[in-house]
């Protein structure tokens, strides 16, 4: 009886405890939605950005960061949010806006956001468009089974349309849309020509600039700037 009550009180601790850690990502979001309300900014900010480093970060939070990082004038980390947001939502009021922040600090790199639409489209709609292909195509591979079982005569035209939605079924499940941008978050970047402290610098940016990323050597981050390759250590830019 004993060994049944030590063994209810853990299962009960264990569901208390997962509880409150369930629990206090909402907390410290309603803390913050509360600060922002009250325009209590840099309140809010920190909570918003420990929400974000765990990847709990709504697109309504994210246009929130944005909104106050710019107030504050941290331009890139405005950038960056607004990026992330237009990711999640393919928002043309974010595109608008990130371009015309871009425009009047004079970066480089954002006049191609249109390029990520699709993408984005992709990301959001991802699971209801894999469920669509998988409902069509098992009752495609129920008809075609019914036939056979019936001895009825196959469709060519019904074999090749569940050949496509399988084609289209296995391309959403294993391809992820990849997102080969980042911004320079630190003024006075070097641009290097190798991955390597001693290699020759290419050029030295301010923050903001948003380059194509090629992928990554270690800590160094493999870009494009100007049709030329180049590598920014990792710390100084953010993938978006």
């Amino acid at each position: 009886m004993k060994l049944q009550n030590i063994i209810f009180k853990i299962l009960t601790f264990s569901l208390l405890s997962l509880s409150a850690l369930a629990a206090k990502p909402g907390e410290t979001l309603q803390k913050a939605d509360s600060l922002f309300n009250q325009q209590a900014y840099t309140e809010a900010l920190p909570l918003y950005e420990q929400l974000l480093e765990k990847n709990r970060a709504s697109p309504a939070m994210l246009l929130r960061m944005a909104y106050i990082q710019e107030a504050l004038g941290h331009i890139p980390e405005s950038l960056y949010l607004l990026n992330l947001y237009y990711r999640e939502t393919s928002d043309e009021d974010a595109a608008a806006r990130i371009r015309e922040l871009a425009g009047r600090y004079e970066l480089s790199g954002y006049d191609i956001i249109e390029e990520e639409y699709l993408r984005s489209i992709i990301r959001r709609y991802q699971l209801p468009i894999v469920g669509t292909l998988l409902f069509f195509s098992l009752l495609l591979t129920g008809l075609i089974l019914y036939r056979r079982i019936k001895h009825q005569h196959r469709s060519v035209i019904t074999t090749l349309f569940l050949m496509v939605l399988l084609g289209g079924l296995f391309y959403f499940v294993n391809v992820r849309p990849s997102y080969s941008k980042g911004i320079l978050m630190q003024d006075n970047t070097y641009l290097m020509r190798g991955p390597s402290a001693g290699a020759g610098v290419l050029t030295q940016l301010k923050a903001g600039h948003r380059l194509e990323v090629l992928g990554r050597e270690d800590v160094w981050i493999k870009v494009i700037w100007n049709n030329e390759v180049a590598y920014v250590k990792a710390d100084f830019i953010e993938t978006v």
